[in-house]
């Protein structure tokens, strides 16, 4: 199971510093969104895979590669993407070739100098991996590397991303056919039932509420509520298909608003 999450410049710092297990200032590590759960007494078994073997922080890679690369000035352009994949839960081989090799499919496929890094949690509920990387594409035009997770992550590539990684995957050995697109699926017994599709519209519609807001200031825990919704919904909605997520099809302004508020 995997799927995409787009970050700003500030969102970027601080789904890294998640990553890599920062701590805030109330001595609690920082969370990718309301629903992670982290156990404390787990969080030695995380490891990551970095390039160089320099390993810098997250934030100064992704400064090393902003810095050769063109942004446009604005507060609202996408830096950073992440492709989180999680250890399907009927997997039976070795936990570390497994999120060796996705790390290895994204370093190929979008390439290394766009690579920030990856980060494997086996703290929270779902052993998992953060995969990092800077969406840019070459300009031939003006010779240089810019910012475009527009043009990068379309839906085309959205859809194309998990069937080869699986692929992949099960060229290596390290994965059965349907194993990962249909882990969502294998999980919640089959398709959503009518009371579960009511359930997940209640959730559309608090959404919607909480996003009626935005011409006003937005307290923080609104969108704490807001991510952690969501995500529940991504999860109930597109199953094995992930698309956009919700944060950018409903409210995407709440990505913006995040840094305004924080």
């Amino acid at each position: 199971m995997a799927h995409v999450k787009k970050f700003t410049k500030g969102a970027a710092t601080r789904i890294l510093e998640h990553c890599e297990r920062v701590k805030d200032e109330t001595g609690k590590y920082r969370k990718y969104n309301s629903g992670s759960n982290i156990d404390d007494a787990k969080t030695k078994e995380n490891y990551s895979f970095l390039l160089n073997g320099k390993s810098p922080s997250g934030k100064e890679r992704l400064n090393e590669i902003l810095a050769q690369t063109y942004v446009m000035n604005r507060k609202d352009v996408i830096i950073m993407a992440d492709w989180v994949v999680s250890l399907p839960k009927d997997f039976q081989g070795d936990e570390h070739s497994f999120f060796q090799a996705c790390a290895a499919f994204v370093v190929r496929r979008y390439g290394k100098d766009s690579f920030v890094g990856g980060w494997v949690h086996k703290d929270e509920s779902t052993p998992h991996i953060h995969l990092c990387f800077v969406p840019r594409v070459y300009d031939e035009k003006k010779n240089r590397w810019k910012v475009n997770a527009k043009t990068l992550l379309d839906r085309r590539e959205l859809g194309d991303f998990q069937k080869s990684l699986e692929a992949d995957l099960i060229s290596k050995g390290l994965a059965k056919k349907g194993q990962l697109l249909n882990g969502v699926t294998k999980k919640t017994g089959g398709n959503k039932t009518i009371p579960e599709l009511k359930e997940l519209s209640t959730r559309v519609e608090r959404v919607k509420s909480l996003v009626a807001k935005l011409e006003e200031y937005i307290p923080e825990e609104d969108i704490e509520e807001i991510s952690g919704l969501l995500d529940e919904i991504d999860s109930g909605i597109h199953g094995e298909d992930i698309g956009p997520t919700l944060e950018y099809e409903i409210c995407p302004a709440v990505a913006y608003k995040k840094e305004k508020v924080r």
